[in-house]
Order: structure tokens, then C-alpha cells, then sequence
């Protein structure tokens, strides 16, 4: 043993034996409360016993850190307990400890970066004495600038930028607004990855260069560097940096130190106006990711791609309508229902049996049966050979565990978000980190992703998903993926208009549509605080305070969610024409103040379904870009961006001119608004805006302009003498004096031509096939917003007796809009059914009685009425509304024939029985195929009365083949044989509910009978009608 360790070995031991005795008399007051262990306390005795214990701890301890290790210790007793005696209680109370963060400018800082600051001084007039020609010099310059002159005093982007430097012999120059950078790629693990090379995840940054940064780097370039050894690690290039700095005391002795105090010179000389937030960025303390390159260019000079799809449902999902049931005569396995699926995995897993434990032999043949027993849906089946695939290496426990954690997430996303239809990596990624939020603490999100990732890799090559990279299932993971994606201006207008031309939504749902596009986009709203919103958060003002809370429909992701934003101060105004637009609308159909806010379809009492939206403006926002990484949620980023540009820059719209659109005036309003009289909290303002429990969140998710905004100011107007030109090396003494005799005053801004072209730097303001914002004009169309929803409750006020012109006011429509539809629903009504089959009824003097007939829509009870009875499940909703959408896309090709057979649906139904009467196979064949484009021949169930002894049996069983069928009436053999007849009905989308615990083996309700009725009296042109029935 080596005598200079004796001391130290000794500290540690006695350190050691000290935190022993400490969780020794932690144990020995633990024990004094709680003698038995083996005796499970109540609750009320457990709390008394802990508050014992606690005061026992501060009695005994004074100190922090021994009273902190004896605390933790006690709870970890107590969790030992749980395990080993089945406790089911956990200590009611926590010890917490906030420490308070670091300053940047410490006294030890402070005194390294004024060392430094004085030995660059010295340096800087000394170096005139150098060899120019030196390569250590040169190389010496180039880097001192880039920390100096050109802010970048990360030790990442130092070393990132020394590695380039051996890689490269000319760096790939780009720039915009005379402001040129270099795209490097930073190599640390802590880092957030923030882009994608060759499917890889990489953080990447870009790195602004000085002018003076740039006559450096033209000097660079003209030697001779073969024989020269670059500096490899950072003690490396630490010496070179040094090398003839005069001796100072408090000099950095590390890379990383020298890069921090670097930053003083750099806010004292190169950018005056430089903020406490981006000299923490700049020296790396604040973390805040670039965009990237692609997407920056897009800022600068936008393009937009055609997209020939106008239908909302070409990029969502539509809705399916799935039957549990096969009403056939020939006898097929069932599918599982909902209620079963995870009752059966819970059987097939279950680790024991009569207490004794099962074998993985056992597990793997349980759940083998269920797939020879059941017919499932392909998801289902590959949920199910995934967990036969993990009993080969795990034990029957362990299984169930992992069946237990992924099941019920699993069914939701196959159910809910159908997983097997998305084809882009984007959206299916924001899927699971729904799924992932939804547990509570980091030990459940890490072991849930875990789950999830074996999973998807399983089940990817089966259901044809998108592959992901290992970096998006980031829970504690070395390396995290931030999201850095911005969208500029004209390809949000461009969204919008893409809206208007939907052909498969009505015009409020496109306004609901553009409404919830404005809110993310302009006041930073989430996907998840749209879908809660509800009518009473609005305030009805100028101004348009929006209110963030919990509610029924969802809780705020954080405490900090609790907000209030200002709307119509954000938006322009064709913007506030679009949201009043809507909630003129909302407000006029008499809804509670509790209903939601944001809806679409039918259903005005269920906010929008967020996968539809969120899948179809991610899908659009890539089309129109060629941006592949672009989704919803960066609508939101780009309104925080949109903010630090207005707090930070001068004039922003200057620098970005087509990511930020607000005139002077407009954010001088909005500074005062947000910032009120001092921008020394802006970005606490910024972070409460967006529900941040402080700027650092923001920093990190949401600012990806913050390597801009920290650029050089003012360095474009600075003059620079003959002297300091050369020095710098932007230029020979020729070009100086040939600049002199047209400017008497000469700036570094005067070098920025030359400079790019020995650099061959790239200027990214193309004109070719840019697009401004101000080119793409929103043609809003003025015409009455219509609905199944809306008309269906102007009929319903009719037949109450409410006026007709106070309802046109109430909904904004015309009044001759109205009596048309009055007119088509009377029409309807007026459709009569003979009533032959009733009993024949007599007077007192025993004459027959005429017997009325009946409606063919309308019951007795229901004989005010002027639209069919209200649909009763969501399901049927949901189905309405896909039946609608694909409506509006083919009604206008085949108006004729669709009304026609809307006609005949209307013509030949019964109040008494579901379905559509047809008595001859070509009609049938007709109604089908002209109702194909939204209702598959599979949701149709045909009863067949009188088909086993028809003359044209064989049409009809052709006709019915891959339907479900039901005998209803069979025919004699004897006696005259007919032609037979169906009765076809629209498998109700709830039948599964209905038939559940064999209570009815079929249900149909009047579905049918509402799509067809309303969309007749939405349609129909009344001069069209016959005059009688």
C-alpha cells in the first residue's frame, strides 16, 4: 500500500462506518414504532406511527445529510416491508430537498473570464509580431475568433468544429440576410438528438460565423496544412489557444471553463445587446436545439408542392364498423369481443393454478388454444404471438406482467387510432408517446416504453408499420429526441386554403377545422387543451381571453396548464373573421355553456376526434412542404419561435420575413400585451403563455431560433480600418482602397461579397420558386354553413312552433333555405303505407270503417314530428358522419340516381320493421351499388322472405352472395311459386353492444331510414318533386 493513500483510505472508512451507525439508529426508532413487523397496521396506527418516527429522526439529527440518509433509509425499510409482510401502506410523508441553482457569474467565473478577457487583450496587440504564415497561429486565430468574435463558447460546438476543420478542406458555407453559417454535428450523449442522417438520429447545430470569424477562415484556407497535426482531444486544443498568452492567476486551466469566460468578451464587444438567456445558450447552460438545415431553408425561401387530394378522408382514417357476429346458416369461430379479449389473455396467462405455479409450457399451449378458437382481428393475433414469442425466454410470470402492461393500451390504439393504416413514422410516434404520458412516474413510462418498443418490433413486419428508431423510445435512455421543426408562413395559408377545398366536409366542420388550426398555430395551443376546450372558456370580448382548465373531457397536462390567452390579439384578421365565423355558429345552436367548443360531425355534444386532425394536418403540412418530420404539434412550436424572434430581435420581420408576418404596430400591441413594460421577464411571460413550469422547458422543446438571434449585432455597420481589415484577413489592400473611393466610411457589412465568394458560401434567398405569404389569398367563400346537425335542429324548432324568420337570424341562413327544407320533410312526411294488414273495424250500425294508412316514417306518438327520431349511440354518429363526407364527394357526379334511389328507400320502409322492402333483384342491385361508395355491401343484412321457393332464386342468391343473410319467410313447396322479396337493413355499427349476452342475435335500427331522410331534405331541389305521392 502506497503511503500517500493512507490518509485517504482512512477518511473513506470512517465516512463508511459513520453512514452505518446512521442506519442503524434509523433502524433501531423504526423498529421502537413499529415492533412487529409481521403485524400489518392499520392506517390510522401506521400515520401515528411515522409521525413518531419522524420527530424521533429530527430530535436525533441535526444535520441535513445525516437526517436526509436516516429518513431515506426508514422508507426503504418500510418498502422492505411491502415485499416481505405484504404492507400495503407507504409513508404518508416525503423528504424534498430544492436546492437553489448555480449563477453563471459567480466570483470564480467572473475572475476567469476578466483573466481572460485581459490576456486576449494582450494577445490580440501582440499578434501583430506573429508569422502569418504559422499554421498553429493561424489555426489559433480561427478559433479565438470563433469564440470571440462569433459567440459560439460551447465546448460542443468547439470540438465539433476542430473536427470539421481536419475533415473538410472548405467547410459548406450557407447564408441568408448577411448572416453566414456552418451545419455542424455535435458528438455529446447527454444532448437531445434533433434531425436524422441515413434513419440515424444526430444533434445537430448551426453554427453562425462572424465576418471577422470569416477573414480568419480565408486566411485558414490559403495554407498549407499537410504536415500539421490537429489537436485531437481538449486539453489539446486548450494548449493551442493558449499558446503566447501572457501568465494571468485565474486564467481557465480547462477547455470547457475557457469557452464559458470566453463569452464575456464576446458580450462586451461583438453583441452589446446579447440577453442573460442567450449568453446561457451560448455557453451551453441552457439547452436549445437548431433546426433543421431543410427546414431553415424552408424559412427563408418557401416552396410549396401541389396536392391533389381534397378529401378529408384521403389523409384520416375512416370509420369502421367492425360486427362480432356472422349471421350465416353455415357455422364460422366468432371474433372476440372487446369485453373478452383481455379476459381471456388474464386466464391464459395466469402465472398459478390451485396455488401452485404454471410452467411457460402451460402459458404458451393456453394462449396457442385462443388462437385455434377464436377468429381475430390481425392485431389481436400478433398480440397474442408476441406473448408465445417472450414464454420462450421469460418464466410464466414475467409474461403475465407484460400482458398486464401492454393490453389495454395495445386494444385502444388498434381500436381508436388504427395502426395498421398509418404509413408515416410521425404520426404513429405521437401515438405511442400518448400512450407513454399517460404513466405517472419515470420508472412506469421507462418500463411501459421498454414493453412497447419489444412490441412494435414484433408486430411492425407483420401489420406493415412504419419502422422507428430506437431513439424515440427515449425513457431513460442515453439520448432523447427533440422535435425541432418550424412552419413559416405561406405554408400555413396554404394549409388553410386546403381546408376550404375539402369536398367531404360541411362548412362549419372546415371552420371548426381552420379554428383549431389558428389556436395551435398562433396562440400556442395543444392538440390535447383544443379537444377540452368548452363554450364558457371563451370570454366574449375584444380581446378574447381563452381559459385553459380541467374539465370532463380532460385534465391540464400540468399545474402550469392553468392559464389564460389572449386569442383575437394574436390573430389577423382574416383570421378573427374565420374563429367568429364558427362561434357566432356554435353560440346560435343553443348549447349548454358546458358543451364543447371545437367539434366535427353530427355529434355537437363529443369534441373533434384528435387522431383525425392531428393525422390530417401532419399529412398535409408534409405534403405541401416536402418536410417529412413535420406534424401537428409543431403549429405550437412555431408560435413560441414566432415570440423569442419579437423579444429578441430588433426587427424581426426583417430577418425572417416569411415566418414572421407581424407589421410594426402589430407587435408593438402584442410586446405590451405579453411583455407588458419590461422585457426582463419575457420569457417567463413566454413560458406561462405556454403552460411551462419555466423558460427552461420552453429553451428546450420549443426555440429553435435561439442559435440566430445570439448572432453578432451591429456588426454589419462597424467600421474597420485598413489595418484591421488585413489583420482579419477580409481583404488585400488593393480591394480596401478600391472600396474607399466610392464610401469614405468602410464596414465589415462592405467584405460580405468578396467573402462569399473565396468561400464559396451559398445564399439560400433563391427567387425562382419562392412563394410570400401575401401571394396565397384565402377565397372564403359567402355562402350559408349547413349541416345534417343544423337542419335537423331547424326542423325540430319548426314542429315546436318556432318562427321561421327568428330561426334564420338564430342560424344565419336564408329563409328560403328553410322552406326548402321544409318543404322536402313535408313531402316525406306525406308518404303513406295501406294498412290492410289491421283488423277490420265496424261502426254501431255495423257498416266497415275506412282504415287509415300510415306513415311510413313517422309513429303515432311521434306524428308532430318532421325528422325521424334522434340516433341513439355514438357509433351511429360516427357512421353518419363518414356517410356524409363521401356524400358530398359523389353527390354532385350522380345526383340523379342518388336521389332516386334515397326516394325509393323512403318509399318502401315501414314504421314497424328496419329496413328497405325490394321485390325484384335489379332494384336491389341498383340501391346497393349506388350507395357503395359509403356503405360496403358488407354492412347490409338481408332478411329473405318467400327466396327458398322463388322463380328467380337463383338472382337472388347471386345477389346475396358475401352478405349476411337471415331466413325470415319461408315459402311452400306447394301451390304457386312467386318471385320472393328482402328486406334489406343496415347492420347497426352497436350491434355488438345489443347482442351481447345472447339477449338478441341481431339489431337494426333506424339508421337507414335518418341518413336517407335527412340528406333528402339537405339536397333535394324542391321545384324537383313530384306534386303527389
Amino acid at each position: 500500500m502506497k503511503t500517500e493513500n493512507i490518509g485517504e483510505e482512512k477518511r473513506h472508512n470512517k465516512r463508511l462506518a459513520h453512514r452505518e451507525a446512521v442506519k442503524s439508529k434509523s433502524r433501531q426508532l423504526l423498529e421502537k414504532v413499529f415492533p412487529n413487523p409481521v403485524q400489518i397496521p392499520s392506517e390510522t396506527a401506521f400515520i401515528s406511527s411515522w409521525e413518531k418516527y419522524s420527530d424521533s429522526l429530527l430530535d436525533t439529527y441535526g444535520q441535513q445529510r445525516d437526517f436526509r440518509l436516516a429518513f431515506n433509509h426508514g422508507v426503504s425499510l418500510v418498502k422492505k416491508y411491502q415485499k416481505v409482510h405484504g404492507w400495503t401502506l407507504s409513508p404518508p410523508s416525503h423528504l424534498i430537498t430544492n436546492k437553489t441553482p448555480t449563477q453563471l457569474r459567480s466570483p470564480e467565473w467572473l475572475k476567469g473570464a476578466w483573466a481572460l478577457y485581459d490576456a486576449y487583450d494582450i494577445w490580440l496587440k501582440e499578434k501583430s509580431d506573429r508569422d502569418k504564415r504559422d499554421v498553429r497561429f493561424r489555426y489559433q486565430s480561427l478559433i479565438l475568433s470563433l469564440l470571440m468574435d462569433s459567440g459560439q463558447c460551447n465546448i460542443d460546438v468547439v470540438r465539433s468544429f476542430n473536427h470539421q476543420l481536419q475533415q473538410d478542406k472548405k467547410l459548406n458555407l450557407k447564408s441568408f440576410a448577411n448572416r453566414t453559417f456552418v451545419t455542424l454535428k455535435l458528438e455529446n450523449e447527454n444532448l437531445n438528438s434533433n434531425a436524422y442522417e441515413a434513419g440515424e438520429p444526430v444533434t445537430t447545430f448551426q453554427c453562425y460565423l462572424s465576418v471577422r470569424t470569416l477573414g480568419q477562415l480565408r486566411l485558414w484556407q490559403k495554407l498549407n496544412k499537410k504536415e500539421w497535426q490537429f489537436p485531437q482531444d481538449s486539453k489539446q486544443i486548450l494548449q493551442a489557444l493558449l499558446a503566447g498568452f501572457p501568465e494571468q492567476k485565474h486564467l481557465p486551466t480547462s477547455l470547457k471553463q475557457f469557452c464559458s469566460c470566453g463569452a464575456f468578451w464576446y458580450e462586451r464587444n461583438a453583441n452589446l445587446r446579447l440577453s442573460q438567456a442567450l449568453l446561457e445558450y451560448r455557453v451551453g447552460r441552457t439547452r436549445s436545439y437548431s433546426l433543421p438545415i431543410s427546414n431553415l431553408v424552408r424559412l427563408i425561401s418557401p416552396v410549396i408542392h401541389p396536392v391533389q387530394a381534397t378529401s378529408f378522408s384521403d389523409f384520416s382514417t375512416d370509420v369502421k364498423v367492425k360486427h362480432s357476429r356472422k349471421l350465416e346458416t353455415q357455422s364460422k369461430p366468432i371474433s372476440l369481443k372487446q369485453s373478452q379479449f383481455t379476459s381471456e389473455l388474464k386466464r391464459a396467462c395466469k402465472p398459478t393454478e390451485n396455488g401452485e405455479k404454471v410452467t411457460e409450457d402451460t402459458v404458451r399451449g393456453r394462449l396457442e388454444g385462443l388462437l385455434e378458437q377464436y377468429q381475430m382481428e390481425p392485431w389481436q393475433q400478433v398480440f397474442i404471438q408476441w406473448l408465445i414469442y417472450k414464454t420462450h425466454g421469460c418464466v410464466a410470470k414475467t409474461v403475465h406482467q407484460y400482458m398486464l402492461n401492454q393490453v389495454k393500451y395495445w386494444y385502444l390504439m388498434n381500436t381508436e387510432s388504427h395502426l395498421s393504416e398509418l404509413t408515416a413514422s410521425a404520426d404513429i410516434e405521437g401515438i405511442y408517446q400518448e400512450q407513454i404520458d399517460k404513466h405517472l412516474t419515470k420508472k412506469s413510462q421507462s418500463y411501459f416504453a421498454k414493453r412497447l418498443k419489444e412490441l412494435h418490433g414484433f408486430a411492425a413486419p407483420v401489420l406493415g408499420l412504419p419502422s422507428l428508431s430506437d431513439s424515440f423510445f427515449h425513457i431513460d435512455a442515453g439520448k432523447k429526441h427533440t422535435r425541432a421543426g418550424l412552419i413559416d408562413e405561406p405554408l400555413f395559408k396554404k394549409l388553410l386554403q386546403h381546408i376550404e377545398k375539402l369536398m367531404d366536409l360541411n362548412d362549419i366542420d372546415k371552420l371548426a377545422l381552420q379554428s383549431i388550426c389558428i389556436l395551435a398555430y398562433r396562440c400556442g395551443l395543444r392538440l390535447n387543451e383544443l379537444y377540452k376546450l368548452q363554450l364558457k372558456n371563451l370570454e366574449s370580448s375584444k380581446t378574447g381571453w381563452l381559459e385553459i382548465r380541467p374539465n370532463r373531457f380532460g385534465d391540464n397536462k400540468t399545474a402550469s396548464g392553468l392559464r389564460k390567452v389572449p386569442v383575437f390579439s394574436m390573430l389577423f384578421e382574416h383570421e378573427c373573421d374565420i374563429v367568429a365565423d364558427y362561434l357566432r355558429l356554435k353560440r346560435g345552436q343553443n348549447l349548454s355553456k358546458t358543451s364543447p367548443l371545437l367539434t366535427m360531425g353530427e355529434n355537437t355534444h363529443r369534441p373533434f376526434n384528435t387522431f383525425a386532425v392531428s393525422n390530417y394536418v401532419g399529412k398535409v403540412l408534409r405534403a405541401l412542404s416536402g418536410e417529412d418530420h413535420l406534424v401537428f404539434y409543431h403549429l405550437r412550436h412555431s408560435c413560441f419561435s414566432r415570440l423569442q424572434l419579437m423579444l429578441e430581435s430588433y426587427n424581426p420581420k426583417e430577418l425572417l420575413p416569411e415566418f414572421y408576418p407581424y407589421s410594426e404596430k402589430q407587435t408593438a400591441d402584442l410586446r405590451q400585451k405579453l411583455f407588458k413594460k419590461t422585457y426582463s421577464n419575457g420569457y417567463w411571460e413566454i413560458a406561462a403563455l405556454g403552460g411551462h413550469e419555466s423558460p427552461q422547458v420552453t429553451f428546450m422543446h420549443y426555440f429553435h431560433l435561439s442559435d440566430l438571434l445570439a448572432t453578432p449585432s451591429g456588426e454589419q455597420d462597424t467600421p474597420v480600418s485598413l489595418k484591421g481589415a488585413q489583420e482579419s484577413g477580409l481583404c488585400s489592400r488593393r480591394y480596401y482602397q478600391s472600396l474607399k473611393k466610392d464610401k469614405e466610411d468602410i464596414t465589415y457589412g462592405d467584405f460580405f461579397e468578396l467573402l462569399a465568394d473565396e468561400l464559396n458560401i451559398e445564399n439560400l434567398e433563391t427567387e425562382s420558386e419562392k412563394i410570400t405569404a401575401e401571394e396565397i389569398i384565402l377565397q372564403r367563400p359567402d355562402k350559408e354553413k349547413v349541416s345534417i346537425s343544423i337542419c335537423y335542429q331547424v326542423l325540430e324548432a319548426i314542429s315546436r312552433g318556432e318562427r321561421i324568420d327568428l330561426l334564420a337570424y338564430q342560424y344565419r341562413l336564408k329563409q328560403e333555405t328553410i322552406d326548402k327544407w321544409l318543404h322536402n320533410a313535408l313531402y316525406l312526411k306525406s308518404l303513406m303505407a295501406s294498412n290492410s294488414g289491421s283488423k277490420v273495424k265496424y261502426d254501431k250500425s255495423g257498416n266497415k270503417l275506412d282504415i287509415a294508412p300510415l306513415s311510413r316514417q313517422f309513429s303515432a306518438r311521434r306524428e308532430h314530428a318532421l325528422v325521424p327520431g334522434k340516433l341513439k349511440t355514438i357509433r351511429e354518429i360516427e357512421y353518419t358522419e363518414k356517410f356524409v363526407q363521401q356524400l358530398r364527394v359523389h353527390y354532385k357526379e350522380r345526383s340523379e340516381v342518388i336521389s332516386d334511389m334515397m326516394q325509393y328507400c323512403l318509399k318502401h320502409t315501414v314504421v314497424s320493421k328496419s329496413g328497405v322492402n325490394f321485390n325484384s333483384p335489379s332494384t336491389l342491385k341498383q340501391f346497393i351499388d349506388t350507395f357503395q361508395f359509403a356503405i360496403p355491401k358488407s354492412h347490409w343484412r338481408a332478411v329473405k322472405l318467400y327466396i327458398n321457393t322463388s322463380s328467380i332464386k337463383e338472382e337472388w342468391q347471386a345477389l346475396l352472395k358475401g352478405m349476411a343473410t337471415i331466413e325470415g319467410k319461408r315459402g311452400k313447396k306447394t301451390g304457386r311459386s312467386g318471385t320472393g322479396s328482402v328486406r334489406l337493413e343496415l347492420i347497426s355499427p352497436s350491434e355488438e353492444k345489443y347482442t351481447e349476452g345472447d339477449r338478441v342475435n341481431k339489431y337494426s335500427s333506424h339508421l337507414v331510414v335518418y341518413l336517407m331522410f335527412m340528406s333528402f331534405v339537405l339536397l333535394q331541389n324542391q321545384d324537383l318533386l313530384p306534386t303527389s305521392s
